[in-house]
C-alpha cells in the first residue's frame, strides 16, 4: 500500500441512518448508507492508557455531485490534507516504542453533507458517550480549506447546544492550534473571522448565540463531550463564498500555497499534542476520578455550587483569541476592571 501503510491499519465501516419526519399524519421516512473509512498510524497495537486523537474530514460532496460539483474546497481539499498528514504521522510512528506511539484516528467521513451522519454513526459505533472519561482526547475537524479567495484558514467554533448549554470549542485546544500556526506562518491564524473587527465582534456576541443549524463533523462529537476543534476557511456568519455547494467548486479554484500551510498547520498541531501532558489532566486516561464523597448532604451543595458557577460562569473554560493573544473568561474579566479603575 502507499507510504507502506499496513492493510490491517485501515477499516471500513459501513452505517445505514434512518430519519423520520412527522407532518400532520403524514410520517416520511429517510434512510442514507455511507462508509466511513477510518485510519490508524500506529504501527503497533493500541497502547491501553493513552486517549485516541481523532482527526476527520468528509469525503462526500453536496448532492453527491450531481448538480456538476467536484466539492474541491467542499471538502476534496480537507480529504486530500488527510491523506498527506497520515504518510507524516505514520512515518514518525515507525521511529518510535510501543509506549512512545500516540494513537492518531484518521476518518474519513461519509454522508456529511445531509446532517453529519456519518460522524453521527461514528460516535454512536464507538460509544463515545459511555466510554471512559479521557479515552478521546479531542476531535478535529478539517472541512472547506484552500480555496484561492480566503485569507488563510480560521478557527471556526459553531456554537452547539448540549445539555441546555451553548459549548464552543475549549480554550486549550484553541490554544494549540494557536501556537502550532504560529510556528508555521508569520499572521498565525484567526478564531471566526480573519479581519480584526469582525473578530472581536464575533467574540462579543457568540456567547449569546443559540445553537445553530449549521453542522459539519464536529458537532456530533462536541455532544458526545470530546473536546472539538473546526479548521476552515469558510466563515459561515461574516463571509461569503460564491462557489459554495455550486457547480463553480472546482479544483481551479484551489491555492497550492494555502493548502500547503494549512496542513503544516494541522501535522504541526498533532505533533504539539503527542504527549499526554498536553492534555488538560482531568481529561486523561490515566488519571484516577478523585472518589466523590460519600455524605449525600455534601455531594448535594457540591453539586449545587458546581451547578451555580457553570451557569453564572458558563464561559471560564472558553476563549477571547484576537491575533496571537487568547485570553480567558476571568483573565478578560481582570482585564476590563483594570482598565476601569485606571479610568
Amino acid at each position: 500500500m502507499q507510504m507502506g501503510l499496513p492493510a490491517d491499519n485501515i477499516i471500513w465501516n459501513r452505517f445505514e441512518w434512518t430519519e423520520r419526519k412527522a407532518s400532520g399524519k403524514n410520517i416520511t421516512t429517510t434512510s442514507w448508507t455511507g462508509i466511513n473509512i477510518i485510519v490508524w498510524t500506529n504501527t503497533t497495537e493500541l497502547h491501553p492508557s493513552r486517549p485516541v486523537r481523532i482527526i476527520g474530514a468528509h469525503y462526500d460532496t453536496v448532492h453527491w455531485g450531481i448538480n456538476g460539483t467536484s466539492g474541491a474546497h467542499d471538502n476534496l481539499a480537507g480529504t486530500g490534507l488527510l491523506i498527506e498528514a497520515i504518510g507524516v504521522l505514520f512515518k514518525l510512528q515507525q521511529k518510535l516504542s510501543f509506549e512512545e506511539q500516540t494513537p492518531f484516528m484518521f476518518v474519513f467521513f461519509d454522508q456529511e453533507e445531509p446532517g453529519a451522519l456519518g460522524s453521527k454513526s461514528l460516535v454512536d459505533h464507538l460509544r463515545v458517550t459511555k466510554s471512559p472519561r479521557g479515552q478521546f482526547a479531542y476531535f478535529l475537524d478539517v472541512d472547506a480549506i484552500g480555496h484561492r479567495l480566503s485569507s488563510g484558514p480560521i478557527i471556526q467554533t459553531y456554537p452547539y447546544e448540549h445539555k441546555q448549554k451553548t459549548l464552543f470549542s475549549p480554550r486549550w485546544i484553541v490554544d494549540h492550534v494557536i501556537t502550532a500556526a504560529h510556528r508555521v506562518r508569520q499572521d498565525g491564524i484567526s478564531v471566526g473571522n480573519p479581519s480584526l473587527p469582525l473578530t472581536l465582534l464575533y467574540q462579543a456576541h457568540r456567547y449569546h448565540l443559540l445553537s445553530i443549524p449549521f453542522l459539519s463533523d464536529d458537532g456530533p462529537f462536541v455532544w458526545a463531550g470530546v473536546p472539538s476543534v473546526l479548521l476552515t476557511d469558510l466563515d459561515v456568519f461574516y463571509g461569503h463564498n460564491a462557489d459554495y455547494h455550486k457547480i463553480t467548486d472546482q479544483p481551479s479554484n484551489l491555492d497550492a500555497d494555502a493548502l500547503s500551510d494549512t496542513a503544516k498547520i494541522v501535522v504541526e498541531f498533532l505533533m504539539s499534542t503527542c504527549g499526554d501532558e498536553s492534555i488538560p489532566e482531568h481529561l486523561r486516561l490515566n488519571v484516577l476520578d478523585e472518589p466523590s464523597p460519600q455524605n449525600p448532604l455534601y455531594r448535594f451543595i457540591l453539586s449545587l455550587l458546581t451547578s451555580l458557577f457553570e451557569t453564572i460562569f458558563s464561559g471560564h473554560a472558553q476563549y477571547l483569541a484576537i491575533g496571537p493573544i487568547t485570553l480567558g473568561y476571568f483573565e478578560l474579566l481582570s482585564l476590563i476592571l483594570m482598565m476601569i479603575t485606571w479610568m
